[in-house]
């Protein structure tokens, strides 16, 4: 009997190895788009990145980029002037933009009108400051307190930094901040610190908490190797318009399903997304930012 069971499972394999066949599948036709990106700053001139998209299966990593297009910049719906090719793709006009102005960018190439446009954040009232050791903290880090006053939705990113001498050489690395409030958008969240979130390198905060605000938190990095002088323990704040918000969560969430160094998956299970892009009839980014940093502790 078991013969004769193993000998059909040997004829049902061979008859379903017997039926496979390479089948060709057609890629969809390749369509060139036009890739307009670029990063608002009120402390740098105005700048944008023209270039062409590669095929999906091309093995070239060097864009091409557009040196004979037309880019003209626009304040509030009036022209400001039109954008000087440097190399490289790149297009400048020696204007800074201010706070609270919409920029629009205009770009004609060929037959083509590609347009993005966004308004330079204001800064938003928030403070870091630094407390004590304290023994139930990761690593036995000091408290962090941050205060935050806001009347309108604003969209806000943290980095943590240590920037600290490891033998003849300065390591900056990114701080895990960790805490549980919920002011932190968990999105990014990677893992567990002690029963706290931890939010690697990125932490957003949720742009519809208004009010005064005011709590604990800490990092999961030691604190306390920022000891001789040139170290430093500091927090990068980063203002950031709706569009650049919006490109930023939809790239890192994005990342998750995307191979690790190792081969594998950042998160199996996540779904893919689409990154958001701002620019009509192109593809890319054109955000802004406004970023300014608080020194927490420094070497002696």
């Amino acid at each position: 009997m078991n013969f004769k069971r193993n000998f059909w499972w040997v004829v049902i394999f061979l008859c379903a190895s017997s039926c496979i066949k390479d089948i060709d599948i057609a890629y969809p036709d390749y369509e060139e788009q036009i890739v307009l990106t670029g990063l608002m700053q009120p402390d740098s001139i105005l700048k944008v990145r023209v270039a062409k998209t590669l095929p999906v299966l091309s093995a070239d990593n060097n864009y091409p980029v557009i040196s004979n297009a037309s880019v003209v910049c626009f304040e509030n719906n009036v022209k400001i002037g039109n954008l000087l090719y440097t190399k490289d793709g790149f297009y400048v006009l020696n204007y800074r933009p201010k706070a609270g102005l919409s920029y629009r960018f205009e770009v004609l190439y060929e037959d083509k009108r590609i347009v993005a446009e966004d308004t330079i954040p204001n800064v938003t009232d928030i403070m870091i400051k630094l407390g004590s050791i304290n023994s139930q903290n990761p690593n036995q880090n000091p408290d962090l307190f941050l205060s935050l006053s806001r009347r309108q939705a604003s969209y806000v990113w943290l980095s943590a930094i240590t920037s600290y001498k490891y033998g003849t050489k300065l390591e900056t690395s990114g701080a895990i901040i960790a805490s549980s409030h919920p002011l932190f958008d968990t999105f990014n969240t990677r893992k567990s610190l002690e029963g706290i979130n931890g939010y690697e390198k990125y932490a957003r905060l949720k742009p519809d908490f208004l009010g005064n605000i005011n709590f604990k938190f800490t990092v999961a990095n030691q604190v306390s190797v920022v000891k001789a002088k040139g170290d430093s323990f500091f927090f990068q704040i980063s203002d950031v318009s709706q569009n650049y918000d919006r490109y930023l969560k939809s790239s890192l969430t994005a990342f998750k399903s995307s191979p690790s160094k190792n081969g594998g998956i950042n998160d199996p299970f996540s779904e893919p997304i689409a990154i958001y892009s701002n620019v009509k009839n192109g593809i890319g980014i054109v955000g802004a930012i406004q970023t300014r940093r608080i020194i927490l502790k420094e070497g002696k």
